[in-house]
């Protein structure tokens, strides 16, 4: 047990390197001149660091434009003249994400140290002046202590932005809209409901899962600790293919964080040839076992390029064995004994995979047993899987982004 919280540790703090290193991702990028540069980026607040070769550079919304990174837009406030009713330039020294663009916008802007309003929207309608769509948390103290309050100005700023669709304002009763899925879909609607102008827009979907399809080759090795001399010593590598399918649903807002479940038909046969000085035995052990697994666990996809990403795995595994086989050849006469299997087998399972354009794919994984390979209480076993194999993902990428 010690060394599966070892493994899940050490998979954990992985799992939180890789989402950490996710930050840096393909762009383009147009500055103040019109000039376009290219490499890898990350919004930091209100920064913008981009790093070509060896370099770094920081750039703030006086030099950039517009930045393409992976497939999210952002604009500077200042650059596009972003101003509310008063004339004032919103969040002036910043960048908003472009979540619509034409002749209705919507923007989205990122406050993580601003406990009160974390996240903001902003709207906007040609030859208009900009409106910032509000939401706050505030905290009021009393005798008893101090209670927070939720105050949601931004769904009568909707209603009277959207007062000539009024079946949205009814619709805007019923749910809150105050995320990035959610309020592009109303923006949405309300285009559709005018038969507005859209250069685009772009939105983050939750899809219902992806279907996998995976094939390729089984390598297995099983060391006994026993008293029957023709199980005291390792056999060799079983070399057998395996096939299955997986399923994945997302738990993360881009879909890179998703459950998985597997079932895989794999199988493994086993030979030790072995002398008994007792008996003056030779004595030829042939072992073959089928098991049908199930695979539960998490599945973190980090893009690299537009067109690749490497799959990091962590999962449980567990199945009925289906066939068995136990032949033992003594001095060229062949015995079949009835070898006390264990009924089922589990496990840790570890892998990383590569996957191509979003569809094809390699995968190479380790299958750590924890179960003992048989029924007997003076025997144990250990047992290891490293399966290599391909595999073909159903469906399509996780975000979405619609053109007009």
């Amino acid at each position: 047990m010690s060394t599966m919280r070892i493994l899940i540790c050490v998979f954990s703090l992985f799992l939180f390197s890789t989402t950490h290193a996710q930050k840096w991702r393909p762009s383009k990028i147009t500055l103040a001149t019109s000039d376009t540069i290219t490499g890898l980026a990350r919004l930091d607040g209100d920064l913008i660091y981009l790093k070509q070769a060896n370099e770094i550079r920081q750039l703030d919304n006086r030099k950039v434009r517009t930045a393409y990174i992976d497939d999210e837009v952002f604009i500077s406030t200042h650059l596009a003249n972003l101003k509310d009713a008063k004339g004032k330039v919103l969040y002036d020294s910043s960048f908003v994400k472009v979540l619509i663009d034409g002749d209705v916008r919507l923007y989205f802007k990122e406050n993580k140290n601003n406990l009160q309003s974390p996240r903001t929207f902003i709207i906007q309608k040609k030859d208009s002046s900009a409106l910032e769509l509000v939401r706050k948390t505030i905290q009021v103290s009393n005798g008893a202590g101090s209670q927070n309050f939720q105050m949601n100005a931004y769904k009568t700023q909707l209603a009277k932005f959207l007062e000539d669709c009024p079946s949205l304002n009814r619709m805007l009763t019923k749910t809150d809209y105050y995320n990035e899925v959610e309020m592009t879909g109303m923006i949405r609607k309300y285009i559709e409901c005018k038969g507005i102008n859209t250069k685009f827009s772009q939105v983050a979907k939750f899809k219902k899962g992806d279907f996998t399809l995976l094939a390729g080759w089984d390598a297995a090795k099983i060391k006994f600790s026993s008293p029957f001399y023709y199980l005291s010593n390792s056999y060799t590598y079983s070399q057998t293919p395996f096939f299955g399918a997986q399923f994945s649903f997302p738990i993360s807002r881009k879909g890179k964080l998703r459950l998985i479940g597997e079932t895989l038909f794999k199988s493994t046969s086993i030979q030790m040839n072995t002398y008994d000085n007792v008996f003056f035995e030779t004595s030829q052990t042939t072992i073959k076992v089928s098991y049908l697994h199930f695979n539960f666990g998490l599945k973190y996809s980090l893009p690299v390029s537009s067109h690749v990403a490497i799959d990091f795995l962590g999962a449980v595994s567990t199945g009925p064995v289906i066939s068995k086989s136990f032949v033992r050849i003594i001095n060229h006469s062949t015995q079949s004994n009835d070898f006390n299997f264990s009924r089922s087998e589990s496990g840790i399972l570890f892998g990383v995979g590569v996957n191509f354009n979003n569809h094809f794919g390699l995968t190479v994984r380790h299958d750590m047993i924890i179960s003992n390979f048989a029924e007997y209480t003076q025997m144990s076993s250990s047992y290891s899987n490293f399966y290599y194999g391909l595999t073909y993902k159903f469906g399509k990428a996780n975000i979405v982004k619609q053109k007009n």
